[in-house]
């Protein structure tokens, strides 16, 4: 099997493969980034602070502003210093160039993601995955608006990309690398804060590409230590200026305020349930299912409001037999594809 899948992979040649990635990633970018001021017709107040703290960063730029300091809600303003970026170099101040900034980066996403399944599980599986998120509307969606949540996306993918270095090499560059994207990735949207918990998982459960190699850390302490430092000095570089801001005013704000057994949530899920007095457990439980509900129903909030399912229906078949393969320890590349894609 393996060797079938290595010929199949020396029959797409370098060129055709070029022709066919780039295609697919200009589609992409079109697709994100033609009338952008006439869809999404909605300017949502999210939007309308990320204009509002983007274009004040144009006005106050500094190095030290731009790591250590904070937007609205507490989000760390290096996530809106990256959405004024079109507005910087073009000098005009719009949604267009806020949205712009999304397209570029969602476009870049792309890029990343492809690039880390190219590396770790093969150029056909990287094909494979721009066919279906290139048009993945959620994508394009939040790709087409002045959020900073695409934000996340990139450098989620950026370190995957490093990770996937530092996995098949097990070098000090990949993983300062990935240490360095973690750590960016950690100043544009909390929900990058599962990246580390996500790499030490695919560690310690060796869900990993097939061309791993980081068996040689455990034969070799000194290397291991090595690398674990250099992954530590990487996050230091890129998120240390924020470790100030953090000690006098907090880790982000904006998580204290939407925690599920904050009291205010509390009251407002008790009353989504009908129950005022509903356990911590209750209420824990009912918002895992609320949340896995947004996989096949329709997702009624104000940035997205799509009236269908976000997830396509034929995706779940693949999504359902890749994670079986990849719960029964199977990393052949056979397995990874069906998950990947």
């Amino acid at each position: 099997m393996e060797a079938r899948q290595e010929s199949c992979e020396r029959k797409l040649s370098p060129g055709a493969y070029g022709v066919l990635f780039f295609s697919l990633l200009l589609i992409a970018a079109l697709i994100r980034s033609l009338y952008l001021t006439h869809f999404p017709m909605q300017i949502h107040n999210d939007e309308a602070s990320t204009v509002s703290r983007g274009f004040r960063l144009i006005k106050e730029w500094t190095l030290s502003g731009i790591l250590s300091g904070a937007g609205f809600s507490g989000h760390p303003s290096f996530g809106f210093w990256l959405a004024s970026i079109p507005s910087q170099l073009l000098g005009i101040e719009s949604v267009w160039t806020l949205r712009l900034s999304s397209a570029i980066i969602g476009t870049v996403s792309l890029l990343s993601f492809a690039c880390f399944v190219a590396r770790g599980f093969g150029r056909r599986i990287a094909l494979l995955f721009l066919l279906f998120a290139t048009p993945f509307h959620l994508h394009v969606h939040y790709s087409r608006t002045g959020f900073i949540y695409i934000h996340a996306v990139l450098f989620a993918g950026l370190v995957s990309w490093a990770f996937a270095a530092f996995v098949t090499r097990t070098s000090f560059r990949a993983a300062f690398l990935t240490g360095l994207t973690m750590g960016f990735g950690m100043l544009v949207y909390p929900a990058t804060q599962v990246l580390p918990i996500a790499m030490v998982a695919a560690l310690v459960l060796g869900v990993l590409p097939p061309t791993a190699k980081v068996s040689v850390l455990w034969k070799h302490p000194k290397l291991l230590v090595g690398v674990i430092g250099s992954v530590v000095v990487g996050g230091l570089v890129s998120f240390g200026p924020q470790l100030s801001h953090i000690y006098h005013h907090g880790y982000l704000s904006r998580l204290g305020s939407t925690f599920i057994l904050q009291p205010h949530n509390i009251r407002h899920l008790s009353g989504m349930m009908r129950d005022p007095s509903a356990s911590h457990a209750e209420i824990l439980w009912f918002n895992i299912l609320q949340t896995l509900k947004f996989f096949y129903r329709s997702d009624s909030g104000e940035q997205y409001n799509f009236v269908q399912s976000p997830i396509p229906w034929w995706f779940a078949p693949f999504a359902i037999v890749g994670l079986g393969m990849i719960v029964t320890r199977s990393c052949r590349r056979e397995a990874l594809s069906l998950t990947v894609s």
